[in-house]
């Protein structure tokens, strides 16, 4: 199989909230394996910036990112 030309592909993400997987995990499966099953690609990436939830000091770390799971990466 010959990779997936990047320049045709149609991306798009979103941040996952801890909350949701650890409230809500089973109806978030179902949801990427829909989009899997579609036949869409599917990614994530995982970074633990919650050290940074409580920081009064001024960071670059986005807020939303502090209280992120992942980085949930789709593509076409």
């Amino acid at each position: 199989m010959l990779p997936k030309n990047v320049s045709q592909s149609q991306l798009g993400s979103r941040l996952i909230p801890k909350e949701v997987l650890l409230h809500n995990s089973t109806e978030l499966v179902n949801i990427f394996r829909k989009v899997v099953n579609l036949g869409h690609d599917f990614l994530g990436t995982a970074v633990d910036a919650s050290r940074f939830a409580d920081a009064t000091q001024y960071t670059s770390v986005d807020p939303a990112r502090r209280l992120a799971a992942f980085s949930a990466i789709f593509g076409t």
